[in-house]
């Protein structure tokens, strides 16, 4: 899978194509123009989200294909209508491609991959950010770990095995030498009121 960088137009042009402009009356659909024009780093992209299950069809939607940001129509038409609310939401908006870019940096810094990373606007104008990923790190076969865990604990319970088995022996061969040193101990020749008694 390519991924595009963060600021990059590349694909944004065919995204836009296929977006709808359901919802947007003719001055949204010519401000929603103009906005795409002075912000070439976004797909923003007409889209009333309210549920969750939108909020991620959205997301993977975007997948390659960075800064894909969805406006709801609403808020581009009271952008079209409403000057000191459109400079509000245009400065917002021309933010957005530094401040993706730095949620994909964390990410990265985090040891993820990112796959996508956008933002959607509710019909309140807020801003929520979003990113797809996954972890970079190299992945052990599935088992490794639990195989080593357990080949440690056998060459452990070998090496414990062989220490006992040396005490044994030990113990064993000193025994031995005891048994020894007591039979000549015994063997001895005594002498008892004049007599050598062996026993």
């Amino acid at each position: 899978m390519s991924i595009t960088s963060i600021g990059s137009s590349a694909n944004l042009t065919a995204a836009r194509q296929t977006t709808s402009t359901a919802g947007l009356n003719n001055e949204g659909k010519a401000y929603l123009e103009q906005l795409r024009n002075s912000n070439p780093g976004l797909n923003i992209v007409v889209k009333n989200i309210g549920t969750d299950k939108q909020y991620e069809d959205f997301m993977f939607s975007a997948m390659g294909t960075h800064n894909s940001v969805a406006v709801p129509a609403g808020v581009i038409n009271r952008m079209a209508s409403d000057p000191s609310y459109a400079a509000e939401m245009e400065g917002r908006l021309s933010n957005l491609p530094d401040e993706l870019a730095e949620i994909k940096k964390a990410c990265e810094a985090g040891g993820s991959t990112v796959y996508a990373v956008g933002a959607v606007v509710d019909k309140d104008g807020k801003i929520t950010y979003w990113a797809i990923g996954g972890d970079s790190r190299p992945r052990e076969a599935p088992g490794s770990k639990n195989k080593e865990w357990l080949e440690k604990q056998l060459e452990e319970k070998r090496e414990k095995a062989a220490e006992e088995l040396r005490l044994q022996k030990a113990e064993q061969k000193q025994e031995l030498i005891d048994k020894l040193i007591n039979s000549r101990n015994d063997a001895e020749p005594r002498r008892q009121n004049g007599i050598i008694a062996i026993a």
